[in-house]
C-alpha cells in the first residue's frame, strides 16, 4: 500500500491497553472527561484526529482482504531482497546494510557522489528514494511500498 501515515492500521493487544490509553488519551479536553467509560479506539492510538481518513484503508481491506494485504507486503519484501541482490552484484553500488523487510540501504561507488546520483535519480520521476546515513556512511534508502511495483521496475 502506498498510503500516508495517517491512513495506517494499528493492531493492538489487550495487555497493552492501559499503557496505550494513558499515553494517547486526550488529557486536556473537558468534554471527554470520562474517556475510559466512554471508550473510543482513538484514545489508544497515536493518531487521534477523529477524521475518517482511515476509510481508504478500510475499503481496501474489504476489497483485497487479509490475503490481499499479505500479498502486497510479501511482494514488497521480495522485491526489496531482489533489489538488494542487484546492488550486491553491481560494481556501481555497495550495500550498506543487510536487507530486512522492504528497506534497502546502499551507496554509490567512489566514481560518483551519492547525493548527486540520488538527486538525478529522483528527477527522473520513475522512483523516489531518500538520503540515509548508516554507520557514518552517507547512502540512499529505497523503501518498497507501492503495490504496483514489479520485478521489471528493478531491472
Amino acid at each position: 500500500m502506498n498510503v500516508p501515515y495517517e491512513n495506517a492500521c494499528f493492531f493492538t493487544q489487550k495487555e497493552h491497553f492501559k499503557l496505550q490509553f494513558n499515553q494517547f488519551k486526550n488529557s486536556n479536553v473537558l468534554y471527554l472527561e470520562n474517556q475510559l467509560e466512554n471508550f473510543n479506539f482513538m484514545n489508544i492510538l497515536l493518531e487521534n484526529s477523529r477524521r475518517l481518513k482511515v476509510l481508504p484503508v478500510l475499503f481496501s481491506l474489504l476489497g483485497y482482504g487479509s490475503e490481499g494485504y499479505r500479498s502486497i507486503v510479501d511482494n514488497s519484501i521480495e522485491l526489496a531482497h531482489e533489489f538488494g541482490n542487484y546492488i550486491c552484484e553491481s560494481s556501481y553500488f555497495v550495500l550498506l546494510a543487510e536487507v530486512h523487510l522492504n528497506i534497502v540501504c546502499f551507496k554509490v561507488t567512489a566514481a560518483c557522489d551519492t547525493a548527486e546520483f540520488l538527486q538525478k535519480l529522483n528527477k527522473t520521476g520513475l522512483v523516489f528514494m531518500t538520503r540515509t546515513t548508516f554507520h557514518h556512511e552517507k547512502g540512499i534508502r529505497a523503501a518498497f511500498v507501492n503495490w504496483r511495483t514489479t520485478i521489471e521496475d528493478i531491472y
